[in-house]
C-alpha cells in the first residue's frame, strides 16, 4: 500500500511549492530504464512520490536533490519548511538537520589527516587522546578503523545525544569524556552503529589539527565545495538562521514546529540545503574533486569506498563511513540521518555517477521515509524482474529455528537507555504456517542452510549459529549496521514486561487490603504494621514514574530539574523495601493477622524485591540518567 501510494500515476502532479533548480518542461511518454535522463520527468516522478509521502506521513516539508554525471540535474523543495507560518521549502535555501549523516563529514576529514600522514587508521585510538583513555578490557586495541566501521565494541546511548530546545551544547573534549561508554565486546567482531564513535572521531580530528573541529569542516570541507549556504554550528550564523527549516513532532492537534539542538557536532551536527548537499555527493563521486578543488586523493576516496567489513561475502557490508547496497543489480552507497525530527537518505550509484539526497522535516517512527523512497525511485529507473525464489526442500521443518525474539548489536549495557531500547530495538521473527519467516516486514523463505530469500523482493536475510547449532545472530542485507542477537526465553520483550505488569498489579491489589480491626489478631502497633503494605505499593508505583519525569526533564530543559528528587526516590524505595522484608519475616514469626493476610503481604513484599532486582537489571535502580 505504502509502495503503491509513493509510486501514484506519474502523470499526476501533485502540489508542490519552491522553484525546481532546471530548466525543461517537456515529459517524456514513457520512463528510461537506465537511469534519469531528462529533468522534466524525474520532476513527474517526484513530483508524485514525494507529495504522496508528505501526505501519507503528515510531514510539512521536504527537499531532494540529484546529481548526474559531475552536475546538479534536479532540485526541489515540497512542501513548508514551518508548518504554522507556511514557508515554503526551497532547495537551494532551506537548511535541514541531516543527522547522521553527517558522520560523512567527519569520516571524509579523517581520511584527509590519513592521506597527510597525520593519522594511521590501524593505531590505538588513546594514542591521540589526552583527556582520556579506553581501558584495556580486551587485548585488541580500538583503532581508528573501527571507529570508522562501527566495530569498536562500545555499548551504545541515547545520554544527551540532542535537546529539543534551546542548548548550545557542551564542548566536545567535555562531552567525550563525560559520555566515554563502556566496551562491551572486542573489537572488529560485531558492527554495534555508535553515535559516540563519531563524536570521538571527530575530537580526534580536533586533537590532531589543534583547531575545533566545527572549524576544521568549514575550512577543509565546505570551503573547498562553496558549500555557503550549511553550517555545522549551533546557533547557526545569523545570515542563515531564517532558512533553517523547523523539525516537527506530532502533537494532538498536527504536527508541532519545534528546534532540536545537539551536544556534539562530528556525529549529528551539519544543516545543509539540498543543493549543498548536491555539491558533497558530487566530490564523492568523482572520488574527491569538485569544481577546481579536492578534498580527497583519488586513492584515499577510492580506500574510503571500498567495503572495509561485512559480517558474510554473500552480504553487503560498511566501507569508511558508507553503507554498501546492492539492488536492481547496482551497487550503492548510502547513509541515512535520523533524528526525532528530521529524516533525511543520501544515495550514491558509483558506476552509473548519479547520487539522489532526500530530506524530510518530519520523522515518522518506524518507516523511514528516505530508505523507502530509495527503493521507488531504483524500481522506476533500474527495474529487474524478480528472480522465482527456490526453498530449500525441508524448509517448513526448520523454520521454527529461526523464530523468537531478537535485539540489536547496538545496545546500552550500564545506563538506563537500556530499558528504552528494550521497548524500541526488540524484534520478532515469526515462523508462518505455509513455513515462510516473517521478519522486519518481509516475509523469506530459507533457500540454503541459513540464508533466507525475500519472496516478494529482493532481499536477503543470514542467520549464525553457535557450536551447538542454536540461532545466535541474525544479519539482512537493508542496512548492513543492524546485527540481531536471538534472545533466550527470559530475555524476551513479553517476559520482562510480563514481570513489571505483574509487579504493578500486586502493588494495585494491596489498596484493598482493608480488614476490620476484629479480624487482625495483634496490638494496634501490628494493625500500623499492615498499612505499610499499601505504602509499599504506592512507593513501587510511583518510583518508574517518578525517576522517568526526573530524566526527561534533564532532556527537555526548558522544564525545571528536579535531580535533588531521585535521591529521595531511590531512599523511599529502599526503605519501603527495608520495611516489608522485615514486618513480613516478624509476621509470619509471632503469627500477626489471619495467614490470608499475610499471604497478601507477603506477596506485595515479594513483588517489590522483585521489582528491584528488574530495576538493578535495566540500570534502573538509581538515578536515571539519559
Amino acid at each position: 500500500m505504502k509502495r503503491a501510494a509513493l509510486c501514484g500515476v506519474l502523470c499526476l502532479l501533485c502540489w508542490t511549492t519552491g522553484q525546481p533548480v532546471h530548466a525543461g518542461t517537456a515529459l517524456p511518454p514513457s520512463p528510461p530504464l537506465n537511469g534519469p535522463t531528462d529533468p522534466a520527468e524525474l520532476e513527474a516522478f517526484f513530483d508524485a512520490a514525494i507529495p504522496a509521502q508528505l501526505e501519507e506521513y503528515d510531514i510539512p516539508g521536504a527537499a531532494v536533490a540529484v546529481v548526474v554525471d559531475g552536475a546538479l540535474f534536479f532540485a526541489k523543495g515540497y512542501g513548508y519548511a514551518n508548518s504554522e507560518t507556511r514557508e515554503p521549502v526551497v532547495a537551494d535555501k532551506t537548511l535541514f538537520h541531516i543527522g547522521s549523516i553527517t558522520k560523512l563529514f567527519t569520516w571524509t576529514a579523517i581520511m584527509q589527516l590519513v592521506e597527510r600522514g597525520q593519522l594511521d587508521l590501524d593505531d590505538d585510538v588513546n594514542t591521540y587522546l589526552t583527556a582520556l583513555q579506553f581501558p584495556d578490557t580486551y587485548p585488541e586495541p580500538i583503532t581508528i578503523r573501527h571507529l570508522l566501521t562501527h566495530t569498536p565494541g562500545l555499548e551504545d546511548r541515547l545520554s544527551n545525544l540532542l535537546r529539543i530546545n534551546r542548548y548550545d551544547g557542551i564542548p566536545l573534549e567535555e562531552y567525550v569524556i563525560k559520555q566515554q561508554p563502556a566496551r562491551i565486546m572486542a573489537p572488529g567482531q560485531l558492527i554495534g552503529y555508535s553515535n559516540y564513535g563519531g563524536a570521538l572521531a571527530g575530537y580526534i580530528v580536533q586533537e590532531i589539527t589543534g583547531i575545533p573541529y566545527e572549524q576544521y569542516i568549514e575550512e577543509h570541507v565546505f570551503a573547498p565545495l562553496t558549500m555557503s549556504h550549511s553550517s555545522v554550528r549551533r546557533p547557526v550564523a545569523a545570515d542563515l538562521a531564517d532558512d533553517v527549516s523547523m523539525g516537527h513532532i506530532g502533537g494532538p492537534g498536527g504536527v508541532v514546529p519545534l528546534v532540536e539542538y545537539f551536544p556534539s557536532a562530528p556525529m549529528v551536527g551539519i544543516s545543509a540545503t539540498a543543493t549543498d548537499m548536491a555539491k558533497f555527493m558530487i566530490a564523492h563521486l568523482q572520488n574527491g574533486y569538485y569544481g577546481g578543488n579536492r578534498i580527497l586523493q583519488e586513492a584515499t576516496a577510492q580506500e574510503m569506498h571500498r567495503q572495509q567489513f561485512t559480517h558474510d561475502a554473500r552480504l553487503p557490508g560498511v566501507t569508511y563511513g558508507f553503507v554498501e547496497w546492492q539492488r536492481n543489480d547496482r551497487r550503492m552507497l548510502w547513509h541515512s540521518g535520523s533524528t526525532p525530527l528530521f529524516q533525511n537518505v543520501l544515495l550514491l550509484l558509483p558506476d552509473q555517477n548519479m547520487g539522489v539526497y532526500v530530506a524530510y522535516n518530519r520523522k515518522t517512527g518506524q518507516t523511514e521515509t528516505g530508505k523507502l523512497l530509495r527503493e521507488v525511485f531504483l524500481d522506476h529507473y533500474y527495474p529487474v524482474p524478480l528472480a522465482k525464489v527456490q526453498p530449500l526442500a525441508d524448509y517448513q521443518q526448520r523454520v521454527t529455528r529461526f523464530a523468537g525474539d531478537y535485539r540489536e548489536s547496538r545496545w546500552a549495557h550500564t545506563t538506563a537507555d537500556k530499558f528504552v531500547y528494550m521497548l524500541t530495538r526488540y524484534y520478532e521473527a515469526i515462523a508462518n504456517p505455509d513455513g515462510s519467516l516473517q521478519f522486519m516486514g518481509s516475509t523469506y523463505v530459507e533457500v540454503e542452510p541459513l540464508v533466507f530469500r525475500e519472496v516478494d523482493g529482493q532481499g536477503l536475510l543470514l542467520f549464525r549459529e553457535d557450536a551447538r547449532g542454536r540461532v545466535t545472530y541474525g544479519f539482512y542485507d537493508y542496512d548492513p549496521h543492524k546485527v540481531f542477537i536471538k534472545l533466550a526465553w527470559h530475555e524476551t520483550l513479553n517476559f520482562q514486561l510480563a514481570i513489571l505488569i505483574s509487579c504493578a498489579l500486586i502493588f494495585v491489589s494491596a489498596f484493598f487490603e482493608r480488614p476490620v480491626k476484629s479480624a487482625v489478631n495483634s496490638a494496634t502497633g501490628h494493625w500500623e504494621a499492615l498499612r505499610l503494605v499499601q505504602w509499599v505499593g504506592i512507593i513501587n508505583l510511583l518510583y518508574p514514574v517518578g525517576m522517568f519525569s526526573i530524566g526527561l526533564m534533564k532532556v527537555i530543559t526548558v522544564l525545571p530539574d528536579l535531580s535533588v528528587l531521585a535521591l529521595v526516590l531511590l531512599t523511599a524505595l529502599l526503605a519501603s523495601l527495608a520495611g516489608g522484608l522485615i514486618v513480613a519475616v516478624l509476621a509470619w514469626k509471632n503469627q500477626y493477622w489471619d495467614i490470608g493476610i499475610r499471604l497478601h503481604y507477603t506477596l506485595v513484599v515479594l513483588a517489590a524485591l522483585t521489582l528491584a532486582v528488574w530495576l538493578h537489571a535495566w540500570n534502573l535502580l538509581g538515578v536515571w540518567q539519559f
